[in-house]
């Protein structure tokens, strides 16, 4: 197991930035309100379930004030060969890839090429003509689907940023919809994302749009959107629109430089339920997955954070304009319920209790409620194998957790929460040196 000191961390994340990158600013945790012996509490947790075999390693970036106060690697990247976790090393971060997505469609919307309120079968014509599916169960107890019934209006790229489409995911739970997408192989990586997204709205919808939330495949159809309306590949739209001018130089669908790979961080378990779950790093993706396709580093991926932060601008580059920032980050519900309707097989409401949905983020929307500490305005979403990351404006505040542990993703992320706002001054108490 490895742990390294915030000093050494700090000089090997200005070693590691690319150079055409400027370096992240750093401050101690004390100038801008953290408190040292708290931040102590959070490494000896994490270095604790190293030592127990919880998690195979991770790295966690804690910012504050816009600069890097936290930042500090654990355990190995590779149980296997004992390979130590590094600051630079990869992960896949599955649907972290989704705010990413997210932002540049808003970045097509400001550039009038897109609208929220274009019906997404002006896109993908797949989902012309729209049906509800309506879920039932044989005399065994298994999904079927009983019939179908046309749908009032089809879902609209509003829908697919904060998914209210009726698409769902068919890799999770049980369901007639759900398997129907499992026999066209639309859960599998095989198929284009146009591809993919035209089977999908061949499928019949689980719920009228607009009327329910579920998680599901609504930003991979974005993905294929994005596609048309530029007319390349999702990887050079993310390239030029975002991973460059953000300099994201080790985020990419997939890790091309063969050296590298051994960059790339492994789980202790690659298999959950039997199944194998993790993309393969070393290949090139038929799939360029909006929802969930993105490899990436911690300091990449607070960079991305950093230009949210900013009102859409790092180091002279502008991605969003700033009322647009704050526009995607505040709550799209409404009176729409925070659940799939009524007899809908459901993941239940991932952003949980005191949060809505915003444009590709969950957004708190309560000071209480959540197990979760947190402020009213935050903004958050993680990924399957475990990465997560949350913005809290009012706070000044950024952080940057990479693992891959699907088994340990939730309660992480609760306790990450508590323990990062435990260690927490006022921003009055910060000097900002």
């Amino acid at each position: 197991m490895m742990v390294r000191s915030i000093g050494a961390l700090v000089l090997c994340l200005l070693a590691a930035a690319p150079a055409a990158a400027e370096p992240l600013p750093t401050a101690t945790p004390e100038a801008v309100g953290l408190l040292p012996e708290r931040l102590e509490a959070i490494g000896a947790r994490l270095t604790a379930d190293v030592d127990d075999g919880v998690i195979p390693g991770a790295v966690l970036m804690i910012l504050r004030n816009r600069k890097v106060a936290y930042f500090e690697a654990f355990g190995e990247s590779d149980t296997r060969d004992h390979t130590a976790m590094a600051p630079d090393s990869i992960f896949r971060i599955y649907s972290m890839t989704k705010p990413i997505t997210s932002v540049v469609a808003m970045q097509l919307v400001e550039e009038g090429r897109l609208k929220l309120s274009d019906p997404v079968e002006k896109y993908i014509p797949a989902f012309a003509n729209p049906r509800i599916g309506i879920e039932g169960k044989d005399d065994a107890g298994e999904p079927v689907l009983e019939g179908e019934a046309p749908a009032t209006r089809g879902p609209t790229v509003h829908d697919l940023l904060r998914h209210t489409s009726g698409v769902v995911y068919g890799a999770f739970g049980r369901g007639a919809i759900r398997d129907i997408y499992a026999e066209k192989r639309i859960t599998g990586t095989t198929l284009t994302a146009f591809d993919q997204a035209s089977a999908i709205g061949e499928t019949p919808l689980a719920f009228e749009p607009g009327t329910g939330w579920e998680y599901g495949r609504s930003t991979d159809v974005l993905g294929a959107v994005i596609e048309v309306v530029e007319g390349k590949p999702l990887s050079e739209v993310f390239r030029e629109r975002i991973l460059g001018p953000l300099r994201m130089e080790d985020t990419a669908f997939w890790v091309a430089d063969e050296a590298d790979r051994a960059r790339v961080a492994h789980p202790l378990d690659s298999t959950v339920s039997g199944r194998e779950f993790l993309l393969d790093p070393a290949k090139e993706p038929v799939q360029l997955s909006g929802g969930g396709g993105l490899l990436s580093t911690a300091t990449d991926y607070a960079r991305f954070a950093l230009a949210l932060m900013n009102g859409g601008t790092l180091d002279g580059a502008r991605i969003l304009g700033p009322r647009t920032v704050a526009y995607m980050t505040s709550d799209h519900l409404g009176d729409i319920p925070h659940r799939a309707p009524e007899g809908v097989p459901t993941t239940g409401y991932l952003p949980g209790p005191g949060y809505g949905f915003g444009l590709g983020f969950a957004v708190r929307t309560d000071a209480g409620v959540s197990p979760l500490q947190g402020t009213v305005g935050d903004y958050f979403w993680g990924g399957y194998a475990g990465t997560y990351f949350w913005i809290d404006p009012r706070q000044d505040l950024a952080v940057v957790f990479m693992v891959q542990s699907v088994r340990e993703a939730a309660p992480y992320r609760e306790l990450l929460r508590n323990m990062v706002y435990g260690a927490l001054l006022p921003r009055e108490a910060a000097s900002g040196d």
